[in-house]
């Protein structure tokens, strides 16, 4: 079998095989979680921001605001780190990848 012909038979059967593949659906879930989980670190980094000032004690403005970026800008990282800490390491498109190298092997045999 050649690649093309291989190719137009992944594209057929590429959904139907991917929905029965538990890790590519299980990654697939956890993009679809995870933008709703990236606005709440966003909004908690700009509450944590617009909040500090009024609880530093430092008498310049500019300086508080600047600190008060700073550390919504830390949250953020810091919220997004940790999140990645829980996400797998492997993206679907790798997954996709193995996925259609094992489909050719059941097509070769």
């Amino acid at each position: 079998m050649t690649d093309k012909e291989f190719q137009q038979i992944w594209q057929k059967n590429r959904k139907a095989i991917l929905s029965h593949d538990e890790e590519y659906q299980r990654i697939q879930n956890v993009y679809k979680q995870g933008s709703i989980v990236n606005w709440i670190i966003i909004i908690g980094g700009a509450a944590v921001g617009s909040s500090l000032p009024d609880f530093l004690p430092i008498q310049s403005a500019p300086l508080k605001w600047i600190l008060a970026i700073a550390a919504g800008i830390i949250v953020i990282v810091v919220g997004l780190w940790i999140r990645s800490l829980f996400i797998s390491t492997k993206t679907a498109e790798e997954v996709e990848k193995e996925i259609m190298e094992r489909y050719r092997k059941t097509l070769k045999e």
